[in-house]
């Protein structure tokens, strides 16, 4: 997510690698630092697109009492649940990989042929179900409740 001051996770690991030490990294990037729990995160989201969690279950497969649990901080969801999330949003990779790391599930990775797939899709701004397309017709698993 990127602010006003904040770096991309990008720019961020240019940086540590060209840092000569740690303390003058962490204290020139302070505002770039994420310390959040999941929910707190996902919340921002929302608010930032002026949305709130009953918009985010209507946009998903998502049921209503497990969106909330997740958004009380109660439950954690799944990868594929965080996906479907993710696109229902329209989140950038970075983003995404932020939820991700969040929830403490695995990020994407492009050696990954799934996730190569989704990754390729983040990126061009498809939707999930142009996404589940792309993974049906490479014979991969498919995110969330598929309704074709």
């Amino acid at each position: 997510m990127k602010q006003s001051g904040n770096k991309t996770t990008g720019q961020m690991n240019t940086l540590i690698r060209k840092a000569d030490n740690i303390e003058d990294f962490m204290l020139e990037n302070s505002a770039s630092f994420v310390d959040m729990r999941f929910s707190d995160f996902l919340y921002k989201l929302l608010e930032e697109r002026r949305l709130i969690p009953a918009d985010l279950v209507e946009m998903t497969s998502i049921d209503r009492s497990y969106i909330y649990h997740i958004m009380s901080g109660k439950r954690i969801p799944s990868k594929e649940t965080i996906l479907e999330i993710a696109f229902a949003l329209h989140l950038n990779l970075d983003d995404t990989q932020l939820l991700l790391r969040l929830a403490g599930r695995p990020l994407l990775y492009s050696r990954n042929r799934q996730d190569a797939a989704i990754i390729f899709c983040i990126h061009k701004k498809r939707t999930l179900i142009q996404t589940n397309d792309l993974l049906r017709s490479l014979g991969l698993s498919l995110i969330g409740k598929v309704q074709h």
